[in-house]
C-alpha cells in the first residue's frame, strides 16, 4: 500500500499512512477531488467560476487562492510533507499522480479498460486488480458529498458518478463470474452481494445472486433474492422479471430443500467444518468451466478428475456441479462403491432413478419403444406406465445395444431441454457394464453433438494398478478429447490460507489478508509438515486436534464458527511425543480409539453395510437396542465420522423409488479403517446379520451374495452368486455376470473338493452354472474359456452318469466349433454323439435342440438336403412339445434350406410362420431375419412387389432396434429386387449401401453376400470391370484360411457369378474355367443368387467343347427349378443357347419368345432389354432382319428410361456400352 491514497469511490477520503486527513472546508476537499479526478491543467478563472459561481472574476480568483493555500497548509500540518504532484502557476493548476500516491479512480479505470477487451483472461494480475478494485469500491463517486452553492460542480459530480458507476458494473460482474468459475463460490457471493448493494436497479446482479445462492444450496436465500428483484422491478419499472430470471426461479423451486438437522445430528459447539473453503483448486475448477462452456456452445465434453484418495476429487466435483446448476444445467450424479457386490449399472441407475423421480412424465421424453427398454434397468417404469409392452426378446449383443441406445436417447432428450452434466464419482469401483455403457454414451452424445458434459472422478493409484481401467480411460481420451484434471496436495500457501480462515484472529489484530497471523505461522508450518498438504489428512488432523482439545471450537465477533489454538502443538518441549501419528490410517485409528464400545460397534456395522444405511439397519447389524443405538449414533455424528443424507442420492436401500433417511461415512478411508479394525469374528457375524436384513427387504442378489460369502456361508453364497450372474446377464452386463459365475464355480469347487462335504447343487443346477458361465464367455469373446467350461461340464456328466448334461455339453461344444474354429468335422462328430444320447432318452426337447443344431450346421456347408431333413425333424419334435421358441428356430433354419434349394413356396410359408412366432415372442431381430428369407423366396418366385413390401417391413423393424445385420441383408435384397424391376439407380444405391455397412461391421460373411449382389447389379449396368472386381473380392474373402472348412460351398455361387462376368466381357476361356468350377457335387448351387445367369455357364461349356457336361448342368438345374415359374425364364434361356449350338435358330427364337412372356408376367424390366438384344441376335438367322431391327429399337427405348434414373457417371458408362451393343449386331 502506498503512503498517500485518494479514495473517491464512496464518501471522499484522503488517507496518509493509514490516517484519514481532515480539511478545513468542504470546498477545500472539493478542489482537491476535482484536481485529482481531472489530472489536466485547469485555468484559474474556470476553477473559480466552477466553485464560486456567484462571485465576480476577481473575487472568485481570490477565493480560489485562499482555498488552495488552506489545502496546502492543511496537508503539510497533518503529514509533515508538501502535497507533491500539485503544480501551480499564475494562470493554472494541475495535479499529476506520483509514484508514492494511489487513487481508486485510477485502478477502476485500468480494470475497466482491461475488461473492454472481451478476450481478457483471468490472469493472476488481472484477477488481483479486480479484487482490489471491488474492495476499494465503497459506493458511488463522492457518495454523500454535496456543494449546494456550486451547481456546475454538482453537475460535474453527477456526470462522474454515473460514469464511474458504469465502469464498476462490469468489474463486479466479471470478478463474480471468475470467482464462481474458480470454485470460490463464497467469494463470488460476497462480490455479487456488494454489486447488488450499489447497483440495486440492475436485474443482472440479482440473477447472479440467485445463481450463487442456488449453487451454495441456500434455497431460501435464493428465493429472497428473487423476491427482492421482483419488488424492485415492480416498484421502479412496473414490469415483471425477465424470462431468464423466471427460469432461475423455476430452478430454485425444483432444487431440493435443505434437510433440517435432527437432534441426533447436532454436535455441541459451533460447526467449524462448515467454513472449510475450496482452496488451491482455482486453476482446476477453471479448466472444468472451460470444458463446460463447450456445452453451452452445443458441444459434448468429457473430463476426468484424477488424484490419490483424499486429495479432494469429490469436493472439486461437487463445487463444480453446484456451479453448473447455477448456470442452468441439468445435473445427473451417481457414485460407484467399493463393496457390497457390484450391481450392474449401479452409478448410472442412481443418477437416472433420481432424475426420473423428479421428471413427472418421462414418457414425454421418449417413445414407448425406448421407455420399454429402460424398464429393464428401472422396473418401476412398468408401475408408472402399466400399458408399456414387455421388452423385446433379442439376442444378447443386439439387446444390449438397444438398451444402451435407450439410455443415450434419454440423455439426449434431457440435454435438448437444457445443458446436461453427468457426474460419476469413484469410477475405479464401477462395474464393467457401467464402463461399457459410459463409453457408448460418450460416443453417441459426441456423434449427436448433444450439449452434455460427462464428468468422472477416479483414483490415480487405481490407474496404476488396474490396466483395464487405464486402457478404458485411454480409449475415451483417444476418441473423444477427454480433459484430464490431475490434483496434487495443497501448497504451504494454501495451507496457510486455510489456517487463516479457520483459526480465530489473534488479539493483536495483525492478521493480514487470508493468510495466517504471526501467532499462527508456526502452527501452519507444523500442520503442513505433518500432513504434506493432503486435504483429507489435513482435515482429519484438525479433527484429531479438536478431540484432544488442542483446538477449541468457538465463535468470532461476527458469530461465525472458528477454532482457537489452545496449545503450541509444534513445540517439542510441550509435546515431546508426536501429537499425530504419521499416516492417515493411524490418525483415524486414534480417533476411533476414543469411541465407546457401542459407538465403535455401530460404526463397524456401517462399514459392513458399506455406503448407505438406515438407523434401524445399523442397530440390527450391531445388535443394539434403539436407545443405545441413538447414543452411539450421537457420538459418530459429533465426531464427523458419519453424516446424514438421502438414500436415493447415493444408492437405493430397499425400493428404488422411495427416498429414505440414511447415513454415510464422511470419507471412504474412515470406512476402510473401521472395517479392518472390526476384526474377523465381528465382521462375519455382522455380515450374516446384514444378509438376513437384506433378504427380508428383497435386496439385489449381488449384495446378498457378498454378505453370504463374507459371512462364512459358502453354500448360500454360491447359489446367490449364480442368481446374481443370471440377473446381470439379463441386463447384458456380461463381464459382471462372469464375475459372479466364476465366484460361484470357485465356491462349488471348494465344496466338492473338500472331504465329507456333499455337492451343494443338484445336477440341473450344476448344468445351469456351467452353461451360463460358458454362455458368458461366448458373449465376451473368450472362446477358449467357454470351451474349457463346456468340456468340464461334459466330464461332470460322464462321471455322474447324467446323459442329459452330456448332451447339453456336446451341443454347446459343437456350436463353438462351428462359430469359432470352423471345424465342421469335429462339430458334426459332437452333434452325432449328442443325437445318440438324446435319442436314447425321453427328452424330446434335447433331441429337437440337437436336430436343430445339425440343421444349423448344414447351413454353413450349404448342405440343403441334410438341412431340410434335420430342420423338419426339429420342427416335428418342437411342435410335439409345444415350445414356441424352438418351433420358431426350426422354422427359420428350415426356410433357409428351402430357399437355397428352390423350394421357394415352402420357404415363404415357413419363413412367414417363423416371423409371426418371433413377433409374438418379442424377438424383433429374428423376426426380421425370418422375413428376409421370405423376401428372398418372393424374389425367386418373381413376386417383386410382395418382396418389396416384406423388405419395407423388415427395414422399419431393423431401424427401430438398430439391427445392423438385418439392415445389410435388407439392402442386399432390395438391390436385387430393384435390379429385376429395371430400377438400376436404386439397385446400385442399395447394393453399395449393403457393401459399405458390411465393411463397417467387418462381418466377412455379409461382406461376401453384399459383394455378390453388387457384382450382379454392376453387370446389368454393363460395368463389367466393377462386377468382376466385386466378385473377385467375394472369392478372396472365402479363400481366407479361416473359411476353408466352412462356407466352402458358397464358392459355387461366386464361381457362377464370375462365369457370367467373363462371358459378358467376351473372355470365354475364363468363363469356361469358372463354369467348370461352378459345378457343385449336390444341389448347393442355388444359394442366394446362384443360377440367375445359368445360361452363361451352359454356353461357356458348349464353346469349350464340353457339350455333354453342358447338357448335364442344364438337366440338374431344370430338375430342381422347373416347378418355379420365375426359374422357367432361366430354363428357357438355357434351352435357347442349347438350340443355337445345335444350329436350330428357329427353335432358339421360340424359346426366347416364350421367355418374354415370363418377363412380361413378372414385370422383369431389368431382364427385358437384355432379352430384346438376345432376340435381335437370333432373328437374322431365322430370316427375320426386321425383327432384329425392331428389337434393337425397343431395347434402346427401354435402356433410355433406365439410364434416366442413374447417377451421371453410371449413366455415361451405361449409355455408351448400350450403344456399342446396339451397333455391334450380336445379342447380349
Amino acid at each position: 500500500m502506498k503512503p498517500l491514497s485518494f479514495r473517491f469511490l464512496g464518501p471522499p477520503q484522503v488517507v496518509f499512512q493509514g490516517q484519514t486527513l481532515a480539511f478545513p472546508t468542504r470546498k477545500t476537499l472539493a478542489l482537491l477531488v476535482y484536481l485529482v479526478a481531472e489530472s489536466i491543467p485547469h485555468q484559474r478563472d474556470k476553477l473559480a467560476a466552477l466553485l464560486w459561481p456567484e462571485s465576480d472574476q476577481e473575487a472568485g480568483r481570490a477565493a480560489l487562492r485562499n482555498t488552495l493555500a488552506r489545502l496546502r497548509n492543511s496537508f503539510k500540518e497533518q503529514t509533515g510533507l508538501d502535497l507533491t504532484g500539485l503544480s501551480v502557476s499564475r494562470d493554472s493548476l494541475q495535479f499529476q499522480p506520483q509514484a508514492e500516491t494511489e487513487a481508486d479512480l485510477q485502478d477502476l479505470r485500468q480494470a475497466f479498460n482491461l475488461l473492454a477487451n472481451r478476450a481478457t483472461s483471468a490472469s493472476p494480475a488481472t484477477f488481483e486488480l479486480l479484487q482490489e478494485v471491488t474492495k476499494m469500491y465503497r459506493g458511488d463517486f463522492l457518495e454523500g458529498f454535496f456543494l449546494g452553492d456550486a451547481p456546475d460542480y454538482e453537475q460535474w459530480v453527477s456526470y462522474q458518478r454515473e460514469s464511474w458507476h458504469h465502469r464498476a458494473v462490469p468489474v463486479f460482474e466479471r470478478l463474480s463470474a471468475w470467482q464462481s468459475a474458480r470454485g470460490e463460490l463464497n467469494a463470488a457471493l460476497d462480490t455479487a452481494t456488494h454489486w447488488a448493494t450499489f447497483d440495486s436497479l440492475n436485474e443482472a446482479a440479482y440473477q447472479q445472486l440467485i445463481r450463487l445462492h442456488l449453487a451454495l444450496g441456500h434455497r431460501e436465500a435464493a428465493l429472497q433474492a428473487y423476491e427482492a428483484c421482483r419488488k424492485m422491478l415492480e416498484t421502479e419499472f412496473k414490469s415483471p422479471p425477465a424470462p431468464a430470471t423466471q427460469a432461475l426461479l423455476a430452478q430454485v423451486r425444483t432444487a431440493p430443500a435443505p434437510r433440517p438437522k435432527t437432534a441426533t445430528a447436532t454436535a455441541p459447539g459451533p460447526d467449524w467444518t462448515s467454513r472449510i473453503p475450496l482452496l488451491g483448486r482455482a486453476a482446476e475448477h477453471s479448466r472444468l468451466v472451460e470444458q463446460f462452456n463447450r456445452v453451452f456452445q452445443g458441444k459434448t465434453g468429457q473430463a476426468v478428475i484424477v488424484g490419490e484418495a483424499g486429495i479432494g476429487k469429490t469436493r472439486l466435483a461437487q463445487e463444480f456441479t453446484r456451479f453448473a446448476q447455477a448456470q442452468g444445467a441439468d445435473v445427473l450424479a451417481g457414485q460407484a462403491f467399493e463393496t457390497g457386490g457390484r450391481l450392474p449399472y449401479q452409478p448410472l441407475l442412481t443418477a437416472l432413478r433420481h432424475r426420473l423421480e423428479i421428471e413427472n412424465a418421462p414418457d414425454d421424453l421418449l417413445a414407448d419403444l425406448w421407455l420399454t427398454e429402460l424398464s429393464r434397468l428401472l422396473p418401476e417404469l412398468h408401475e408408472r406406465y402399466p400399458d408399456l409392452p414387455p421388452p423385446a426378446n433379442l439376442g444378447e449383443a443386439e439387446a444390449r445395444g438397444i438398451l444402451f441406445e435407450a439410455v443415450a436417447r434419454l440423455l439426449q432428450a434431457l440435454a435438448a431441454r437444457k445443458p446436461l452434466l453427468l457426474l460419476i464419482d469413484d469410477l475405479q469401483w464401477a462395474d464393467s457394464a457401467t464402463l461399457d455403457l459410459l463409453h457408448y454414451l460418450s460416443r453417441r452424445l459426441t456423434e449427436q453433438k448433444a450439449p452434455a458434459l460427462l464428468l468422472l472422478t477416479t483414483r490415480s493409484e487405481a490407474l496404476a494398478t488396474d490396466p483395464a481401467l487405464a486402457e478404458w480411460l485411454g480409449g475415451l481420451e483417444r476418441e473423444n478429447n477427454l480433459l484430464k484434471v490431475s490434483l496434487t496436495p495443497l501448497s504451504p500457501a494454501d495451507t496457510g490460507q486455510l489456517v487463516g480462515q479457520l483459526l480465530d484472529p489473534p488479539p493483536s489484530g495483525l492478521q493480514t489478508g487470508n493468510g495466517p497471523a504471526p501467532d499462527h505461522a508456526e502452527f501452519t508450518r507444523w500442520l503442513y509438515r505433518e500432513t504434506g498438504g493432503q486435504p483429507f489428512f489435513l482435515l482429519e488432523t484438525l479433527k484429531a486436534l479438536v478431540e484432544r482439545k488442542a483446538l477449541v471450537p468457538a465463535e468470532d465477533s461476527s458469530k461465525k464458527p472458528v477454532l482457537k489454538l489452545a496449545e503450541k502443538v509444534w513445540d517439542e518441549e510441550i509435546h515431546p511425543v508426536r501429537l499425530v501419528a504419521p499416516g492417515v490410517r493411524e490418525v483415524i485409528r486414534a480417533r476411533l480409539g476414543r469411541l465407546s464400545g457401542d459407538a465403535f460397534g455401530l460404526l463397524a456395522a456401517g462399514a459392513v453395510l458399506d455406503h448407505a444405511f438406515s438407523f434401524e439397519q445399523l442397530c440390527g447389524v450391531a445388535g443394539l437396542d434403539e436407545n443405545t443405538g441413538l447414543n452411539a449414533l450421537d457420538q459418530l455424528l459429533k465426531h464427523s465420522l458419519l453424516k446424514e443424507g438421502s438414500a436415493l442420492q447415493a444408492g437405493p436401500l430397499n425400493h428404488p423409488a422411495n427416498p429414505v433417511e440414511a447415513y454415510f461415512f464422511s470419507h471412504d478411508k474412515i470406512r476402510d479403517v473401521a472395517y479392518t479394525e472390526a476384526g474377523d469374528a465381528r465382521r462375519r457375524v455382522f455380515h450374516r446379520r446384514a444378509l438376513r436384513l437384506f433378504e427380508a427387504s428383497g435386496a439385489a442378489w449381488a449384495s446378498l451374495a457378498h454378505h453370504a460369502e463374507w459371512g462364512g456361508l459358502p453354500v448360500e453364497a454360491l447359489k446367490m452368486h449364480l442368481k446374481a450372474g443370471d440377473n446381470a446377464l439379463r441386463l447384458y452386463a456380461v463381464r459382471d455376470a462372469l464375475g459372479h459365475y466364476r465366484q460361484a464355480l470357485a465356491l462349488w469347487h471348494r465344496q466338492t473338493e473338500t472331504a465329507n462335504l456333499e455337492n451343494p447343487l443338484a445336477p440341473e443346477e450344476v448344468q445351469q452354472l456351467f452353461t451360463q458361465l460358458g454362455r458368458g464367455y461366448e458373449l465376451n469373446n473368450q472362446e477358449s474359456e467357454a470351451t474349457a467350461t463346456y468340456e468340464e461340464l461334459l466330464d461332470y456328466g460322464l462321471k455322474e452318469r447324467q446323459p442329459k448334461i452330456e448332451c447339453v455339453a456336446l451341443n454347446r461344444l459343437a456350436t463353438l466349433e462351428i462359430h469359432t474354429t470352423f471345424n465342421i468335422g469335429k462339430a458334426r462328430s459332437l452333434l452325432q454323439r449328442a443325437l445318440v444320447l438324446a435319442g436314447s432318452g425321453e427328452d424330446l426337447e434335447l433331441l429337437a435342440e440337437t436336430e436343430w443344431n445339425l440343421g444349423h450346421l448344414a447351413l454353413y456347408q450349404l448342405e440343403n438336403e441334410d438341412g431340410r431333413l434335420h430342420g423338419n425333424n426339429a420342427l416335428t419334435l418342437a411342435r410335439r412339445i409345444g415350445k414356441p421358441d424352438l418351433i420358431a428356430r426350426s422354422l427359420n433354419v428350415l426356410s433357409y434350406h428351402e430357399a437355397g434349394s428352390a423350394f421357394c413356396e415352402a420357404a415363404s410359408a415357413h419363413g412367414s410362420e417363423a416371423g409371426l412366432l418371433y413377433a409374438l415372442l418379442g424377438d424383433k431381430a429374428m423376426e426380421t431375419d425370418s422375413l428376409n428369407v421370405v423376401a428372398e423366396a418372393q424374389f425367386k418366385l418373381g413376386r417383386l412387389e410382395q418382396a418389396l413390401e416384406t423388405l419395407q417391413k423388415t427395414r422399419r423393424i431393423s431401424e427401430e432396434i438398430s439391427n445392423e445385420w438385418g439392415l445389410v441383408v435388407n439392402a442386399m435384397w432390395r438391390g436385387m429386387v430393384f435390379r429385376d424391376q429395371g430400377k438400376y439407380g436404386e439397385a446400385l444405391e442399395q447394393a453399395e449401401t449393403g457393401v459399405t455397412r458390411s465393411h463397417e461391421m467387418q462381418q466377412h460373411l455379409l461382406m461376401t453376400f453384399t459383394a455378390l449382389a453388387l457384382g450382379h447389379v454392376q453387370r446389368n449396368l454393363l460395368n463389367f470391370e466393377a462386377a468382376l472386381a466385386a466378385h473377385t473380392e467375394a472369392l478372396a474373402i472365402l479363400e481366407q484360411e479361416e473359411f476353408q472348412a466352412v462356407l466352402f460351398s458358397l464358392k459355387y455361387s461366386v464361381f457362377d457369378a464370375l462365369c457370367a462376368d467373363y462371358a459378358a466381357l467376351g473372355d470365354w476361356e475364363k468363363a469356361l474355367e469358372y463354369a467348370r468350377k461352378a459345378i457343385s457335387p449336390a444341389d448347393e448351387d442355388l444359394f442366394l443368387f446362384a443360377g440367375l445367369t445359368r445360361w452363361c455357364n451352359v454356353e461357356a461349356l458348349l464353346r469349350g467343347g464340353e457339350t455333354g457336361l453342358a447338357q448335364e448342368v442344364f438337366r440338374r438345374f431344370k430338375e430342381r427349378t422347373e416347378a418355379t415359374r420365375r426359374y422357367q425364364y432361366i430354363i428357357l434361356r438355357c434351352l435357347a443357347v442349347l438350340a443355337r449350338a445345335e444350329n436350330k435358330p428357329r427353335q432358339a427364337l421360340d424359346y426366347l419368345l416364350e421367355a418374354e412372356k415370363i418377363v412380361e408376367e413378372f414385370a422383369l424390366a431389368g431382364e427385358g432389354w437384355l432379352l430384346d438384344l438376345a432376340i435381335a441376335g437370333t432373328a437374322p438367322a431365322c430370316g427375320n432382319p426386321a425383327e432384329a431391327t425392331a428389337r434393337r429399337e425397343q431395347a434402346a427405348r427401354k435402356t433410355g428410361l433406365i439410364a434416366s434414373g442413374l447417377p451421371e457417371k453410371a449413366r455415361l458408362l451405361f449409355t455408351g456400352r448400350v450403344n456399342q451393343l446396339l451397333n455391334s449386331g450380336p445379342g447380349a
